[in-house]
């Protein structure tokens, strides 16, 4: 379409070609000026290196003081405060959290024991005098 119209007579305006063409005018216009602007195709962030990104040796400093010893059963928030007492800062609680997901060890750091399931022991009785139980106390 854009050819069209860069090739028509002179004498045929461009709200004349742009009506028997079913166009708007100020789409034409826009686009003939996108196209002579040409700027470069946006760069998504995702993909682009952020500037004020830890390095690998920091990120893995942080990986070895969250596994220190005193460290290692404290959740993010506390392990920042207990630093910043020492008068250290390595990351926001934030980044330490997203460097422990990126480990795999997000979620609850100290060692808990697992769920237990007590049954309710259930007694059947086919016969009289078959189950017999504790007298209660009162």
């Amino acid at each position: 379409m854009n050819v069209v119209l860069e090739q028509r007579p002179d004498r045929v305006p461009m709200t004349l070609a742009c009506e028997v063409l079913g166009l708007n005018r100020s789409t034409v216009y826009r686009r003939r000026k996108r196209a002579v602007e040409a700027r470069p195709p946006r760069r998504s962030r995702k993909n682009s290196v952020q500037p004020r990104a830890l390095s690998t040796q920091e990120r893995e400093h942080v990986i070895e003081t969250l596994h220190d010893a005193p460290y290692c059963d404290q959740p993010p928030a506390e392990v920042y405060q207990r630093l910043l007492e020492k008068d250290q800062y390595l990351c926001s609680v934030s980044t330490m959290h997203r460097l422990l997901r990126q480990q795999g060890e997000h979620g609850e750091r100290r060692p808990q024991r697992p769920a237990q399931h007590h049954a309710i022991p259930r007694l059947l009785a086919l016969a009289p005098n078959e189950v017999w139980s504790p007298p209660l106390s009162r």
